[in-house]
């Protein structure tokens, strides 16, 4: 499987729609909360603080690794000068002070954030169909009610595609679209005959029991398989394994059956 070649990261392509909704639908939920998975290099930071925080309690989160992916140090300058640009636009927009940086595998951060605590969840990080199936989840879990949770790359990246269809249908929800987002409306948009608002405690169980199946055991093995050399570097970013990698893993760890160790 060829990897998919990484969109380029642009305010152009969404700037219509998100003036177009987010802005009034903002302004009646002041002060704002957002929290944004994958800030990269602060285009979107920038945009949400400029356009949607204008009380002055509205406070942005901004959760990425700023790391390259394991083994690949070809793109390590680039990461470097992400978090460099990302720094200085949310000093540009005037309100570095309201933004919270957490660096860190949103496997790990967003466990440690408490329900219902956004208004807005952006999830833009890594692209795998595990990571987007992992972040959406905590992403619904972590919205208020009357909350939004917008996707990257829904229409232009089948494994976020995947990653989104498939916590959708466990939490019994629909997106619809929003320019070039995917979008999710708390209480809004389900699939018929299902609560408008998947229940917290089922939001929780859904997403504890998709890091245990999906990061915790299966890094066991993979760790196991790897070796003493390469498990330390691996266990601090379990989804910057290849995409054919992990769906290897995945089948292997749903089947019961032993995986083969990776090339």
């Amino acid at each position: 499987m060829k990897s998919e070649k990484k969109p380029v990261r642009t305010i152009a392509a969404h700037e219509k729609h998100w003036v177009a909704t987010l802005v009034p639908w903002a302004s009646t939920r002041e002060p704002v909360h957002i929290l944004e998975i994958g800030s990269a290099d602060g285009q979107y930071s920038r945009w949400f603080l400029d356009h949607l925080m204008s009380h002055p309690q509205s406070r942005l989160t901004c959760t990425d690794s700023w790391q390259p992916i394991s083994g690949d140090q070809a793109h390590s300058d680039d990461t470097a000068s992400a978090f460099t640009a990302f720094q200085k636009n949310c000093h540009a927009s005037g309100k570095a002070g309201w933004v919270t940086i957490i660096k860190g595998d949103s496997a790990t951060v967003l466990q440690g954030l408490p329900d219902a605590s956004f208004d807005l969840v952006y999830v833009g990080g890594n692209r795998s169909t595990a990571a987007v199936y992992f972040d959406s989840l905590s992403a619904i879990r972590l919205i208020k009610p009357g909350g939004m949770v917008l996707w990257d790359n829904y229409f232009s990246s089948d494994t976020v595609k995947a990653g989104v269809d498939l916590a959708g249908r466990a939490l019994g929800i629909i997106v619809e679209r929003l320019g070039d987002n995917a979008c999710h409306r708390n209480g809004v948009a389900t699939i018929p005959g299902r609560t408008a608002s998947p229940a917290p405690g089922r939001v929780a169980r859904l997403a504890k029991r998709a890091k245990k199946n999906i990061i915790d055991r299966p890094r066991r093995q993979l760790a196991g398989l790897l070796g003493r050399k390469r498990r330390g570097s691996f266990s601090k970013n379990w989804f910057s394994m290849h995409e054919e990698n992990w769906n290897q893993l995945f089948a292997a760890v749903e089947k019961k059956a032993p995986a083969r160790p990776y090339s």
